[in-house]
């Protein structure tokens, strides 16, 4: 069963010793799991703010808490809705999802079957750098011209701001 709180104050103890062990204690609000409506084949959980989970054990430790944020339904007409907040989970900062078993189509007692792997997207596209780059190219009949080396690039812009200047003879190193 999930428990879902509010952070109401945050302790940093430290033990000292040989080695001094620092440990965050989180002091929450729990809310009351037997008032949580759960949707499962929507993965939706609801909380009602107002509840309160009974008992005095409302401290934990930093380490066994994982971030939500909880937001209410805007429609404050709804009798079914008021007072019900939706949580969503929230991944740690470059963290990934932890895969779950309908991640994988696979058979447990061969070890056979599918994972997915995307390979990207198909097809091709062009970007046309010409008007972005105030350079006319040579192109004979509408044909495409395809650039497959990044210093040809820059040899264009390179002739196109020498055509603006023609006071500069030296030569450029491009390259």
């Amino acid at each position: 069963m999930d428990y879902y709180g509010r952070i109401e104050d945050i302790y940093e103890l430290t033990f000292h010793g040989c080695k001094d062990i620092k440990s965050v204690i989180f002091k929450c609000h729990w809310f009351d799991p037997e008032v949580t409506r759960r949707t499962p084949n929507l993965g939706l959980v609801e909380i009602q703010q107002d509840s309160v989970l009974p008992g005095d054990d409302i401290y934990i430790v930093a380490q066994q808490a994982t971030q939500v944020y909880y937001m209410s339904y805007p429609c404050k007409t709804d009798a079914r809705l008021k007072g019900w907040d939706v949580v969503h989970k929230v991944l740690p900062h470059g963290g990934v999802p932890v895969p779950n078993k309908e991640d994988y189509i696979i058979d447990m007692d061969t070890y056979e079957g599918e994972f997915y792997q995307e390979e990207g997207l198909d097809g091709t596209f062009v970007i046309d750098l010409t008007e972005a780059m105030d350079v006319a190219i040579g192109v004979k009949d509408d044909d495409d011209v395809e650039v497959e080396d990044v210093r040809d690039i820059q040899l264009l812009e390179q002739l196109r701001l020498d055509n603006d200047d023609d006071d500069n003879d030296a030569p450029v190193d491009i390259w």
